[in-house]
């Protein structure tokens, strides 16, 4: 995005974090983990006021691992499950949140993945707690779509909305394509 930090983006009247960050307080999670990197206070700002717990993420630079182990390891030792969510997917709500933690709910020994209505695989994830060290040992750039690949036969498919756990923000054509419609 050549610079600008698309989390502080305006989105419904606000930066897009603090978009995401209520409309998961406003799901039925228990609780909401944000994983910063040290060298964004605006994004700190962005969720002023928002009850959250927030971690810092002093490896940013070593990839999209780094940001899932740091989160693990602040989650509650009594979690029997986290939900992975990068925060630019300005589409999702809460409702299609409250839908993967009700399947969840129905076998909460599966893997969940969100999809889009025609069953293109996205985000979100639930992991249940077995799968905990998988992600620990995750490095660099790799996802929890790694630990999808490991496990097929334990991945189960919820299907959202639309373009909902597909469409994400990550350059200034999806953007403006997103504000287009």
């Amino acid at each position: 995005m050549q610079g600008a930090d698309k989390l502080t983006m305006s989105v419904r009247g606000m930066p897009l974090l603090r978009d995401r960050a209520l409309m998961l307080k406003s799901s039925s999670i228990e609780s909401l983990v944000v994983v910063l990197p040290a060298d964004r206070p605006d994004r700190i700002a962005a969720l002023k006021g928002i009850s959250y717990q927030g971690v810092t993420n002093a490896d940013a630079k070593d990839g999209m691992a780094s940001s899932i182990v740091a989160g693990l390891n602040a989650i509650s030792e009594d979690a029997t499950a986290t939900l992975v969510m990068p925060a630019d997917m300005p589409d999702l709500t809460a409702a299609d949140i409250n839908a993967l933690l009700a399947a969840h709910l129905k076998d909460p020994t599966r893997i969940l993945r969100a999809t889009d209505n025609d069953g293109t695989p996205g985000s979100p994830a639930i992991f249940p707690r077995r799968f905990f060290n998988d992600l620990l040992a995750l490095k660099g750039d790799e996802s929890g779509r790694s630990v999808l690949k490991t496990y097929p036969e334990q991945v189960d498919y919820v299907a959202l909305p639309a373009s909902h756990a597909t469409l994400d923000l990550d350059t200034a054509e999806a953007w403006a394509a997103w504000r287009a419609r």
